[in-house]
């Protein structure tokens, strides 16, 4: 019985059957099994350290029929009716390499073969293109700011300040001509200390 026919595995509740046992009537309960979606089939085969341990590999036993009859659809979801089963059809439909002949191998070794350099690197092109394509979206939204002109508005900022404190003590001789000059020249003294003090830092 296909499972995703009606009253397959998957569309299957407990069942209760009735058995003779010494002549007597036994009610025995069925359990149905749960269908398993492709990327928790996909764990399973990498537990049992089977190839094709990975959804994409899954994915493409499908597309080739190497899993045909282990399928069901449960509320328009694929998945894999029994994993036990799935594993034998996988083995039974997968081809091994075709004579020996360098070049060919079956679908499974497939599945787990590293991808070219060529591919690898398109890859990473695209990641890379990607980001650069979020950061402009994000600095255009004001989220980022160019961090050289953040360090040069703070530079400018810095010189701006330190200039001010250097002019206070010429500014408070203007404003108050009677001021000791001994008081001025404190100020002054006092200013560059503390300068000199958040430059060393």
């Amino acid at each position: 019985m296909r499972p995703d026919r009606p009253g397959g595995w998957a569309a299957r509740k407990n069942q209760r059957d009735t058995v003779r046992f010494f002549g007597c009537r036994l009610s025995v309960v069925t359990m149905a099994v749960k269908p398993l979606s492709l990327r928790a089939y996909a764990a399973w085969r990498k537990s049992k350290g089977l190839r094709g341990g990975s959804l994409e590999a899954v994915r493409r036993a499908i597309q080739s029929a190497r899993l045909v009859d282990s399928l069901v659809t449960v509320d328009g979801v694929q998945k894999v009716s029994d994993p036990e089963a799935a594993d034998r059809e996988w083995e039974a439909n997968t081809e091994p390499g075709r004579g020996g002949i360098p070049g060919f191998t079956s679908g499974e070794e497939e599945d787990d073969q590293e991808p070219p350099a060529i591919v690898q690197a398109a890859a990473r092109l695209k990641a890379a293109q990607a980001d650069l394509a979020e950061l402009t979206v994000r600095k255009r939204a004001g989220d980022l700011v160019d961090a050289e002109e953040v360090q040069a508005g703070f530079v400018d900022l810095c010189t701006t300040a330190r200039n001010k404190l250097l002019g206070l003590p010429n500014a408070m001789r203007q404003e108050h001509p009677d001021a000791p000059r001994e008081w001025l020249a404190t100020l002054d003294r006092k200013v560059r200390e503390y300068l000199e003090e958040l430059a060393s830092e």
